[in-house]
């Protein structure tokens, strides 16, 4: 699925309908993968995201008083279908970390400065994490929220470092 979809959700107020946004991403190789994760919105509201992990169980992180448990389970059907995922889906959320099952892991090669030294960067992109090691040695796993911010989700980095790889690692994948 690459183009939003239309859900048509029964409630006791109506028929409500739900659309379901892919998340793609297109690194600098200019093949667009899918991120197993989708936005739903009704009109121009966002819900929240349903999240496929590479179990394909799903979560969803959005107002759960506007979407019951049946209707987050018969979306996540839906896609599972429009998406042709591997028959292993369940139709329960189970919480987990949210990773990209299309996407095989790219490393990224740079160097930054820090307290005025040179440092070599690796960074292992398996979207959405961000496994970074520094001249060799890890340090942490970085992490993007949905308004762009850079934060450590394992180990410990130095703020003004984490953006500062963080700005890199996007001008790399998207090539701005």
């Amino acid at each position: 699925m690459t183009e939003p979809i239309d859900f048509l959700v029964n409630s006791p107020d109506g028929q409500r309908s739900i659309t379901i946004d892919p998340i793609l991403v297109t690194p600098m190789s200019g093949i667009t993968y899918a991120t197993g994760q989708y936005d739903l919105k009704e009109g121009n509201v966002g819900i929240g995201t349903l999240t496929f992990n590479t179990n394909n169980d799903w979560s969803f992180d959005g107002v759960t008083d506007l979407l019951s448990e049946q209707d987050l389970s018969r979306i996540a059907r839906f896609i599972k279908s429009k998406d042709h995922t591997p028959a292993g889906l369940s139709d329960s959320p189970k919480a987990g970390p949210a990773e990209a099952p299309a996407t095989k892991p790219q490393t990224l090669y740079f160097l930054t400065e820090a307290n005025g030294k040179k440092i070599d960067v690796r960074v292992v992109v398996n979207y959405p994490f961000y496994d970074v090691s520094l001249s060799g040695r890890p340090a942490a796993q970085l992490e993007q929220d949905h308004h762009s911010n850079w934060f450590v989700t394992k180990g410990q980095m130095d703020d003004g470092l984490v953006q500062a790889i963080g700005k890199r690692i996007a001008k790399e994948i998207t090539g701005y």
